[in-house]
């Protein structure tokens, strides 16, 4: 058996311990580090070789561990060789010691292997800091002998090989059981074989493909089963489920429960291994992975080892915690996690990205892999080939990912720290008075209500932000005033998401400067996120981007790769004439017609709901409009029950709130509710818990300024910027909500489009193949007529 692990990943995986401090810098300030290392590595004397390859393997019984990386440098020749391991730091290099055991173990482990191929007796090690602003250095030296290296790489592999040797027999088995593995329902439904065939070659060949399929033809079983199977063919390592909805990463969970649960295996492993290292005892595992803030003991997650007690030692203990969860769990729900992170005092939320290691199946957000500042570096940071990413609700990624790529700063992240910081950190100060000083320019400059959008960042701000990137990482190696350090946590973060983005602009960006709130707000807006969203999908083993409204399939084309992509369109499974489908052509809810076109809406709402006693939802593109209808309805009807969202609803408010749509209803209910919202997509109101839906129009976003330089973008390119921009977002809305009335081939019910633009070809062009069967109707008297024999139709 061969196993293949980098130097810097074995000895951070056996030789970590200490404490959390996630104000230190990370792997991610990569580029810069790069820069600094290849500075000292010219500096050196002519014997000296930068970037050395060396790889050697170590073998126990039938594991062979294959170990792999880059000296940073060795200088000299025979036993006056030095292996030099370049570190670069925040911090002071006077404040630090030589004591660093990770440092120490990469520089051994490439001497060792040095030594033992060049056939030296004796050999030197050197740990180099360099400051990353001030470039000052310092550097520690020790000399090994062959047998004291062989010894101590010997330890740590052996260490390892335990549990590498668990870890390709769980694969194994895991391999066996998929290869023999049928699909866990007993038939497929109409599509369902089709569409997993499509995720089973994206996987196989790692390509990135996108799939439109309507609601009821399975999509979570037929995304994620495929996958699996290619998994057991060892196409992929490890797959990641990308979802950002409750109720989808539910869905998603189950579907892994009643795929694990339909497997076969034998459990022939365990007795093999202490108990501490047992395998999984089943052949398939998952972990969900739950944001920081909401698995933080604190109401805050503070990760500082002198405010957090499961920081403090985290690295420690956080071993025996992962070999006792792994003994025990396939499945890692929040739940869970917290459980066995609470019993070994570890941070939940380190732990569960570090047992992720360990399962088969990643359910997460999209942040985890797409986002430059929470990606995962563990996978995302280097050869990610083996990793298959299946995007659930991808309607919705255009969006996250413009979020995601994009950058915002405001003046009052740093006033406040110019003043409080002088008496205690007075070149950090400066630094903040600097960033301030521009703002307060820009503050002239902008007057009450200045708008600027440019094609490039300012370079004297750009400039301002590198210095007190760089300040405020020197001073959170260095302080101890934890105080302090707390109160520029998120201007930190804040600072440090700047200059990510920075590195990623080029002209799908542009630079946005604005008063908001009375401040001023400077934003690295992501205007077309496809390149950035085709550079990590290029790294990874397969992309699947997948949605019930995934259409126009130009425009989400255009939006989520710059490549060549197959784009794969399923027919729903359910028969057509189990939706009536009508629009309404003669109501107008454009902004200026509101006003006017109320009592028509409120009409046509009544008579919809008169036809038939249950339970509907009528849409509304905002809070405000639908409170203005809502109330009128009220006083024109009061004997009919009414419901309305609310803003910022509570998890338990919305389950109230879904309650109420019972299954067999003794009264009508009808629900106001916003598009867009939280009641309009990723529920599941099956049978007569929803028998039709009301859309009040085509729900175009708000008029603002970023939907506006979208607009621009786009034209500019020659493409339709309004459609990019309004249009088509607006309409997936719609296609989202109207999704909510048939989810299963037992529903029957209505939706009714209100707005004469539904009516126009422009429009009617977006519908899905599936909704070529609505009826246009002129009148409210029209309405009740097709309703009625539409519900004449299902009583019979």
């Amino acid at each position: 058996m061969m196993t293949e692990i980098s130097v810097r990943a074995l000895v951070e995986f056996i030789c970590r311990c200490g404490d959390i401090d996630s104000t230190r810098v990370s792997k991610g300030d990569m580029q810069l580090g790069t820069q600094i290392h290849r500075m000292l590595q010219k500096q050196a004397g002519e014997s000296y070789r930068a970037e050395v390859r060396l790889e050697h393997t170590f073998t126990y019984g039938d594991i062979n561990i294959r170990v792999r990386g880059i000296a940073d440098g060795i200088d000299g020749e025979g036993e006056d060789t030095v292996i030099e391991e370049i570190k670069t730091t925040a911090a002071s290099v006077d404040d630090i010691t030589d004591e660093n055991k990770v440092h120490w173990a990469q520089g051994m482990f490439y001497a060792y292997i040095y030594a033992q191929q060049n056939g030296l007796s004796l050999i030197s090690v050197r740990l180099l800091y360099c400051n990353s602003e001030t470039y000052k250095t310092k550097s520690f030296q020790r000399r090994f002998s062959l047998d004291e290296l062989a010894e101590f790489t010997d330890k740590i592999c052996r260490d390892y090989a335990r549990f590498a040797e668990m870890e390709q027999k769980h694969k194994e088995k895991r391999n066996d059981a998929l290869l023999k593995a049928a699909f866990p329902f007993p038939s497929f439904r109409k599509g369902q074989r089709e569409l997993a065939g499509s995720v089973y070659t994206a996987v196989r060949d790692k390509k990135t493909i996108l799939i439109q399929a309507p609601t009821g033809i399975g999509k979570t079983a037929s995304t994620m089963f495929p996958a699996l199977k290619a998994m057991g063919e060892g196409k992929c390592e490890k797959l990641f489920y990308l979802t950002a909805k409750t109720v989808s990463r539910t869905v998603a969970e189950n579907t892994f429960l009643r795929i694990r649960d339909s497997l076969s295996y034998e459990d022939d492993i365990s007795a093999q291994f202490e108990d501490s290292l047992r395998p999984f005892g089943v052949p398939l595992s998952c972990i969900t992975i739950t944001a920081k803030d909401k698995t933080c003991i604190f109401d805050k997650s503070n990760c500082d080892p002198a405010v957090c007690p499961r920081a403090k030692g985290h690295f420690d203990r956080i071993n025996g915690a992962i070999a006792d969860a792994a003994a025990n769990e396939t499945y890692f729900c929040r739940e869970t996690v917290e459980a066995y992170a609470q019993k070994h005092c570890v941070c939940p939320f380190e732990f569960s990205l570090d047992l992720s290691e360990r399962c088969d199946i990643v359910i997460c957000d999209c942040n985890y892999v797409f986002d430059p500042q929470a990606h995962l570096k563990r996978y995302f940071d280097d050869d990610a080939k083996g990793y298959s990413v299946l995007v659930d609700e991808a309607h919705n990624f255009p969006e996250r990912a413009r979020e995601m790529f994009s950058a915002e700063v405001t003046k009052e992240m740093f006033t406040p720290f110019v003043r409080i910081l002088k008496p205690h950190a007075k070149q950090l100060s400066k630094a903040f008075s600097a960033v301030n000083s521009w703002f307060v320019n820009k503050r002239h400059e902008l007057g009450d209500g200045g708008d600027i959008v440019t094609a490039v960042p300012d370079s004297e701000l750009c400039s301002c932000m590198e210095r007190l990137s760089f300040a405020l990482s020197d001073f959170f190696e260095s302080s101890r005033d934890e105080q302090i350090k707390s109160q520029l946590l998120d201007t930190f973060f804040a600072v440090r998401t700047f200059m990510l983005v920075l590195e990623l602009y080029s002209d799908r960006y542009v630079t946005h400067t604005r008063m908001r709130n009375g401040t001023v707000c400077v934003t690295l807006y992501c205007v077309d996120p496809s390149e950035n969203i085709s550079r990590v999908c290029g790294g990874l083993g397969g992309t699947v981007f997948f949605s019930a409204t995934l259409l126009p399939a130009d425009y989400f084309r255009q939006m989520l790769t710059t490549e060549q992509v197959d784009f794969y369109r399923f027919a729903s499974p359910f028969p057509k004439d189990n939706l009536c489908l009508l629009v309404a052509d003669d109501v107008s809810a454009r902004y200026k017609d509101r006003q006017r076109s109320f009592r028509r809406i409120i009409d046509y709402i009544h008579t919809a709901i008169s036809c038939r006693r249950g339970n509907y939802m009528v849409f509304f593109p905002s809070f405000e409009y639908m409170n203005e209808v809502a109330e009128q309805f009220r006083l024109a009807y009061p004997d009919v029950y009414t419901v309305t969202q609310n803003s910022g609803m509570s998890e338990r408010e919305r389950e109230q709130f879904l309650a109420q749509f019972e299954n067999e209803p003794t009264q009508t209910m009808v629900a106001f509710v916003v598009l867009g919202g939280i009641f309009a997509e990723s529920i599941d109101l099956t049978g007569e818990r929803l028998s039709g839906a009301v859309i009040v129009s085509p729900g175009l976003p708000q008029l603002c300024t970023e939907r506006d330089i979208i607009r621009d973008h786009f034209d500019e390119r020659g493409d339709s910027g309004f459609k990019n921009a309004y249009m088509y977002p607006g309409m997936n809305r719609v296609l989202q909500a109207a999704g909510r009335v048939i989810r299963t081939e037992y529903d029957c019910g209505f939706v009714l489009l209100l707005d004469d633009r539904f009516a126009s070809r422009e429009y009617t062009r977006t519908f899905p193949p599936e909704w070529h069967h609505g009826l246009i109707v002129h009148n409210v008297e029209m309405a009740k007529k097709l309703l009625d024999e539409f519900w004449r139709k299902d009583m019979e």
